[in-house]
């Protein structure tokens, strides 16, 4: 199964997911798998905040910018049995990807399908699967690398729609 939390940036997703893969754990340990680089002070403070939330919730955390489905097998192969994880973030996941050196010169559909192809594979090694993802907003003044990391990441979040069996959807007006 599924889940797909998706939402504008600062909306709530991460905690509603949390408390989502919480809920359905019934005290069992999950996998958090982190998908963000600490690039810079903020982002080094989004990750700080979001393992304080998460502290004594008995998630076990694996750190993954890249290849998330290779890491998250590898670490199910190696530890005990999990079924439950919670993917933090796709659009990460998506920036990422479009920048490792594996990748260089796929088309914005390959790299989708890349990235989809990912998640399903770890669904497919899972009973659940929480995906959260972001939505964002265009502006003219964004530059041709930013919009290509938007369209990309609105397909994957489009295939994400189609494969979820539930979507909770914290997008304002939705």
């Amino acid at each position: 199964m599924m889940i797909l939390v998706i939402g504008n940036p600062d909306s709530g997703k991460s905690k509603i997911a949390e408390d989502k893969v919480t809920e359905l754990a019934s005290g069992k340990k999950v996998i958090y798998l982190a998908t963000m680089m600490p690039s810079d002070d903020e982002a080094i403070a989004r990750i700080m905040r979001h393992k304080a939330r998460r502290a004594g919730k008995s998630f076990a955390t694996i750190e993954s910018p890249v290849k998330a489905d290779a890491a998250l097998i590898e670490y199910i192969e190696e530890n005990e049995t999990f079924d439950i994880c919670l993917l933090e973030c796709v659009s990460n996941l998506v920036g990422n990807e479009m920048h490792h050196e594996d990748n260089a010169g796929l088309s914005d559909e390959d790299l989708a399908k890349l990235i989809l192809d990912e998640i399903k594979n770890m669904n497919e090694n899972l009973s659940v699967l929480v995906a959260v993802t972001n939505e964002f907003e265009r502006s003219p003044e964004y530059s041709e690398e930013t919009l290509r990391y938007i369209d990309i990441t609105d397909r994957v979040n489009e295939g994400l729609i189609r494969m979820s069996d539930e979507v909770i959807d914290t997008r304002s007006g939705a």
